[in-house]
């Protein structure tokens, strides 16, 4: 009788950290806040609120359990570990083809410099994508820090840079100087990675 319990209890648990897990996808999905002016009144609880009025097991999940899995610790651990598996997925589709880089420096609203990191690649029936692989705060804006986060970001996503053939940045000097720029510092290691720029028009 107290496996069976057990065993039934674990049922419950998964049904409802699924729905749980459900409800976190859809709002990554849609890019909708999480968030609301207290913890009862967020999005994330009023929509898992509504999804429990057809659902007894839910309903009684939130009313009854002490750790529900809706704090916002765990939402931020599970919405990473999805995006990890989205870009583990992306550099899975990326990883057989060449791929150029598109990259940009700026300084975010909290005053901290950002990298912004993409790659541009064509599929086996030659459509192009250009995918968004994350943003990256940097010490500092100079090329050799701008390189090294170049780096260590194919690195962790297992793409090489000898199947990098191309590069693409904004006109600012520290990506496209002729001597120590990024671009001249990533040719030097795969001189195949052609350089194109794109100015930006105010």
């Amino acid at each position: 009788m107290v496996n069976k319990q057990a065993e039934m209890a674990r049922q419950t648990n998964r049904h409802c950290f699924l729905k749980i897990l459900q409800t976190l996808r859809f709002f990554g999905r849609q890019g909708i806040a999480l968030q609301g002016d207290n913890e009862k009144e967020s999005n994330f609880y009023q929509l898992l609120k509504l999804r429990s009025s057809d659902d007894k097991k839910l309903e009684e999940w939130l009313e009854n359990k002490r750790d529900k899995y809706t704090s916002h610790d765990i939402q931020n651990e599970i919405l990473g570990i999805m995006s990890q598996s989205i870009l583990r997925s992306l550099a899975a589709d990326i990883r057989p083809h060449y791929f150029s880089l598109v990259c940009d420096e700026y300084t975010d609203i909290s005053n901290k410099e950002q990298l912004t990191f993409c790659v541009r690649w064509i599929d086996e029936k030659l459509d192009a994508h250009e995918d968004f692989l994350g943003f990256y705060n940097v010490p500092n804006i100079s090329s050799e820090t701008i390189v090294s986060v170049i780096k260590d970001a194919l690195i962790r996503l297992q793409l090489s840079l000898d199947s990098c053939r191309g590069q693409c940045y904004d006109g600012a000097s520290n990506m496209l100087g002729l001597k120590s720029g990024v671009a001249r510092k990533l040719c030097d290691i795969q001189p195949k990675a052609h350089l194109r720029t794109v100015m930006h028009i105010l």
